[in-house]
């Protein structure tokens, strides 16, 4: 019983260890499986001595049962044959109803060990179910990780292709630069009646550019506050992967909201790269 109470202080330790420090859901499933391999191993061991102390002390209530019932009509017997003798046997009558009143009290004090085992027996069956819940609680933190890992993926994809976008849109925007420089070093050059006229489209067209050099760097802006936000978020759930359910639907919403967001700023970045594409093509045709 003393190897018993030693285990469970070792894992009474180890539960308020691993709540001293915040830990990913990897370390703490780790733990959490260590925790019920050894409550396993322990139960085990608590199972098979429980089983053969309980046999013991069985036996010996058995046996001491029937001896107590034998002894118990022997008394009964000698008393009965006493109550018929004379009154010279009072003594010995006084003697056998002590004698019956000790067994009768040693018998409490057996019902009272049985009654004890049994207490211990329906803890047993608690602490089984318990083993059965760190289970589940493993199960669902299994599941929780491998949703932030698809999560997290598909993340990168998006970011990926936001990344593309805007890279051609720098791209485009130093290329639209240099055919500006060209232009107006081409139109100093030929002085030609169309000088104004293309002066004025070129004002028009610095000013779309610096425009759309601004959106640029919004977008960009919020890319990466996206990917600051979605890490810490992922960090904030991996902290919390003990919420409750109302917990996880918000996180669902979150991310719901986030996914939007990132669609619309895709759908945004790809108008803004049309618009790239027809400045470019102006400036073609300028250059014929």
């Amino acid at each position: 019983m003393a190897d018993d109470f030693d285990a469970d202080d070792e894992l009474e330790e180890s539960g308020d260890y691993a709540a001293e420090e915040e830990q990913d859901p990897y370390v703490e499933i780790s733990e959490l499986r260590q925790k019920l391999n050894l409550l396993q191993k322990t139960k085990e061991a608590q199972r098979a001595r429980y089983k053969k102390e309980m046999q013991v002390i069985v036996q010996a209530l058995l046996t001491k049962h029937r001896e107590l019932q034998k002894e118990n009509h022997f008394l009964q017997q000698q008393l009965n044959q006493i109550m018929g003798e004379s009154g010279d046997q009072e003594d010995f009558l006084s003697d056998l109803k002590q004698t019956i009143a000790d067994q009768k009290k040693e018998v409490s004090v057996l019902k009272r060990l049985v009654q004890q085992y049994e207490g211990q027996n329906s803890e047993f069956q608690q602490d089984i179910a318990e083993l059965d819940t760190l289970r589940d609680m493993i199960l669902e933190k299994d599941q929780f990780i491998r949703d932030l890992e698809n999560k997290n993926e598909e993340f990168v994809y998006q970011l990926e292709a936001k990344d593309g976008i805007i890279s051609r849109i720098s791209t485009q925007v130093a290329n639209l630069e240099a055919d500006v420089y060209a232009l107006q070093k081409r139109m100093r050059s030929t002085g030609n009646q169309q000088t104004t006229e293309y002066l004025d489209e070129l004002n028009a067209m610095k000013q779309k550019l610096a425009d759309l050099e601004e959106k640029k760097n919004h977008y960009e802006q919020l890319a990466r506050q996206a990917y600051e936000e979605r890490q810490a978020a992922k960090a904030a759930a991996a902290t919390a992967a003990q919420a409750d359910s109302s917990a996880l639907k918000e996180d669902a919403a979150a991310d719901a909201q986030y996914e939007e967001a990132m669609d619309m700023l895709l759908e945004e970045l790809q108008e803004n790269l049309s618009t790239y594409d027809e400045i470019s093509s102006q400036f073609s045709k300028a250059r014929v």
